[in-house]
């Protein structure tokens, strides 16, 4: 299985010819049999509803919110979500 991921950092994704992800997606996975991209399923991993944010650490936090349907009935979300974090380290010469 092969799975890439379509990422927005500032907005929704851009439709064009190399995705089909669901509209509203700012986060997006595309799943394939191996070297079979005419096979891809596209889900919405989240859309984004709000700014990036900087914790007290200096981190940037990114929330897409409001993906999908969660396929698994035992979850206590209804729809797929993600959260990035990235940590930035400042090296002194």
């Amino acid at each position: 299985m092969r799975t890439r991921v379509i990422l927005n950092v500032c907005r929704n994704i851009v439709p064009d010819s190399s995705h089909d992800c669901p509209p509203d997606s700012a986060a997006c996975i595309a799943t394939s049999s191996v070297g079979n991209k005419k096979t891809e399923v596209f889900e919405s991993i989240g859309g984004l509803q709000k700014d990036f944010q900087f914790d007290d650490h200096g981190r940037l936090i990114l929330e897409y919110t409001i993906g999908s349907l969660c396929p698994d009935l035992h979850s206590t979300k209804q729809y797929h979500e993600t959260k990035i974090i990235f940590s930035f380290v400042t090296f002194k010469f």
